[in-house]
């Protein structure tokens, strides 16, 4: 299920299951799970995916830690 990201609030992280807060979360553009992802650096969220530029396309690609490893990497990550 895709939720938009105000709907996502207080859903489960599709990777490490806690709840979504109201800010520091996106969606992947592989799988579309919604993921904790921070903002900023200096964000004190957990972060469960990967910002990924994506040079063919010329494009930054949002992606939680597994389609990371599947699509990047060509591994299975379970956690970031």
């Amino acid at each position: 299920m895709t939720f938009s990201t105000e709907e996502a609030v207080g859903t489960p992280c599709t990777v490490c299951g806690a709840a979504l807060p109201p800010i520091h979360h996106t969606v992947c553009e592989a799988c579309s799970g919604t993921f904790h992802f921070r903002m900023t650096e200096s964000a004190q969220a957990l972060d469960c995916g990967y910002v990924y530029l994506d040079e063919q396309q010329c494009t930054t690609v949002f992606l939680c830690a597994p389609c990371y490893g599947k699509h990047v990497l060509g591994e299975d990550v379970s956690q970031p």
